[in-house]
This record gives C-alpha cells, sequence and structure tokens, in this order.
C-alpha cells in the first residue's frame, strides 16, 4: 500500500502527507519499484540545510560535486604540507607498503660479496643471513614492482595465496644474485645462478630463476629452470602488477597456468624435446625404456622417477585443479 501511494505521488505530483511514512528521506533510493518507470537517474535526493546553503548551481551530477569535494581537500593538503607546489609531493607506486629500515652492515656481517655497476651482484658464502632481512634488502628503500612481488601476498583469481615467491629468493649458501637496474634506477629484472637446484648438486653457472619486467604491460614473468641432464626445462609464471591497488598489487595470471605446468613436468619427465599431448587416455599406451621390475623398484614406484612418471603424468592430464597441490615439488615452491 506505501509502495502504491509513493507511486502515485510521483506520477502525479501530489504533494506528501501523513499517510506516508517519510522518515527516511531517501526511501525513493531504497525501492526502485517507487521511481518512475524504475529509473535510478529520476532518484530525488533530499538535502539538508548545510548543504542547501552550499550549492549554487541546480541540477548538478553528482560526479561533479563529489569531484569539486575531493578537489578542494586535495587542494587543502598541498597547501598545507607542500606550500602550493605540486612539484614537492613524493612519488611512490602505491600506497600500502612501507620499506622497513635497512641494515646497512648485513652484506659485511654475513660475508656477502656485493659489486655494483650497471647491475648489482650479491654473491653469497656460507654464511647466511636472515629470510626477511635479505628480501627487504634486495627489495629496495623504494616502492616499485619488485617490493610488491617480494613482499606482498598475491590475487589469485578471487582469493590471496601466501607468496611463492618469497620462497625462491630465500638466501642459500654459494648462491649468487643479480639485481639490473634501467637508467632511472628503478629494477628491471632479478636473476639466480646456482644453489637453487630441487635435487642433486649445485651447478654455480646455472640460471635457475629469472624475473622480468615489462613497464608498458605491467607484466611480470617469473622463468624457473630446473637442470635436467644439463638441460634446462623451462617453467613459467606470469604475474600482473596494479600500484592502483596497493593492498592487492601483485595478480597471479591464471589463464593457461595449469596448461604451462603440465607441459613442464612432460618435458621433466619424458624429454626436453618432448610437446604436451591435448588430451590423454588411460587406456593409452606409453613406452618407455625397459626396467628391471625388483624389490627396490617396486619401493620407489610412487616417486616421481622411473615407473611413477608414468601414474604421475595421468594424475597431471586429469587435474584440472590447482596443480601445487598435486605435485610435491610444486607445493614446496607454493609453501614458502
Amino acid at each position: 500500500m506505501v509502495q502504491e501511494v509513493r507511486r502515485s505521488i510521483l506520477e502525479n505530483g501530489s504533494s506528501l502527507t501523513d499517510d506516508v511514512d517519510t522518515q527516511e528521506s531517501l526511501w525513493a533510493a531504497e525501492d526502485i519499484d517507487a521511481i518512475l518507470d524504475q529509473d535510478p537517474q529520476r532518484v530525488a535526493i533530499l538535502q539538508g540545510p548545510v548543504a542547501v546553503e552550499h550549492a549554487h548551481v541546480a541540477n548538478r551530477p553528482i560526479k561533479e560535486m563529489l569531484g569539486g569535494i575531493e578537489d578542494y581537500i586535495v587542494e587543502k593538503l598541498l597547501e598545507k604540507y607542500y606550500g602550493g607546489d605540486e612539484s614537492r609531493v613524493p612519488y611512490i607506486d602505491y600506497i600500502g607498503s612501507v620499506p622497513a629500515m635497512i641494515d646497512s652492515k648485513l652484506m659485511s656481517s654475513y660475508g656477502i660479496n656485493v659489486t655494483s655497476d650497471k647491475t648489482t651482484i650479491y654473491k653469497f658464502g656460507s654464511s647466511l643471513p636472515p629470510v626477511e632481512e635479505w628480501l627487504e634488502t634486495l627489495a629496495g628503500s623504494e616502492v616499485h614492482w619488485l617490493r610488491a612481488l617480494l613482499r606482498s601476498d598475491i590475487v589469485q583469481k578471487s582469493g590471496y595465496i601466501s607468496n611463492p615467491i618469497k620462497r625462491l629468493f630465500s638466501p642459500h649458501a654459494s648462491q649468487t644474485v643479480t639485481a639490473k637496474y634501467d637508467a632511472a634506477g628503478a629494477p628491471s629484472g632479478v636473476s639466480l645462478r646456482g644453489a637453487a637446484r630441487s635435487f642433486s648438486g649445485h651447478k654455480p653457472t646455472f640460471e635457475a630463476v629469472t624475473v622480468s619486467y615489462d613497464a608498458k604491460t605491467s607484466a611480470i614473468v617469473v622463468l624457473v629452470n630446473e637442470d635436467c641432464q644439463d638441460v634446462a626445462i623451462l617453467l613459467e609464471f606470469t604475474f600482473t602488477y596494479h600500484p592502483d591497488q596497493g593492498f592487492a598489487p601483485i595478480h597471479d595470471v591464471t589463464e593457461d597456468r595449469n596448461k604451462r605446468i603440465k607441459a613442464f613436468y612432460w618435458r621433466l619427465w619424458f624429454g626436453q624435446d618432448q610437446t604436451l599431448p591435448e588430451t590423454i587416455d588411460h587406456r593409452n599406451e606409453l613406452v618407455g625404456p625397459e626396467v628391471t621390475i625388483d624389490a627396490a623398484a617396486i619401493e620407489r614406484f610412487c616417486d616421481v622417477s622411473r615407473a611413477g612418471r608414468y601414474v604421475w603424468a595421468f594424475i597431471l592430464m586429469s587435474i584440472d585443479g590447482d596443480l601445487f597441490k598435486a605435485c610435491p615439488s610444486l607445493e614446496q615452491l607454493q609453501d614458502p
């Protein structure tokens, strides 16, 4: 009944009476059926006496009205803190990350050799710094994509995941970290050599991880290499940098992510020249080298090697969920 009276008032131009509940002046905005033609643009918001005193333009768009308030606040802050000079306002990529104090003695305390030119090279010995202090040092004192990548949680679809990049960049003995910078002094890429293999010995010159940033597209590409019989098997992760979202500046690009992971394991297990098939059936015959089945072979059956790799191949091809939880080595990468 009340809705019908309200609709009649709007359509016929009648004045409000005591018969209509008007204790909430924004009732029309809360009830789309009470608006003529159900058009939100026809909602009339009643101003209070203070707002009316400062309203000098009729039919002013709300965007222009709120924008004027924002401009006024910015003008007053600029005048108060920077004397009205916009050039004095410091610039940062995003708000939300406050760099910690960097210990200037961290490198010397742990015997880390540092050389700088157009790149900065960190060479670890046997003594390693605390992970968090090292990541702060590598991220630097400025707010940019590298700090976001190393120090933020990562958005994956509609949720967050713990940052796997932290684990990749945790310090290891005899590891070499190379940070590259552009002409303006901003980081353009980072690479890790040695001490990052998942199994067996470490080759000091093997480039295990490479991170690059494209400033034009805000794309961050993380390449993880696995040394398999002196051949680098590549696993690619892609992220996008969103400085406009300071609370969540790094987003995981999940498109084709599972396919990239499957292709990596396929090449790792069956040969670097092998191509991931589009589909695979559990009835398909996979032919591999001859092996002698003994007690030790049976115990190793469930490991990701020899016969076990064929079992994992079927599992991987049938999963379209989070493969980090299916593959032990990737699960370790996911959990820093």
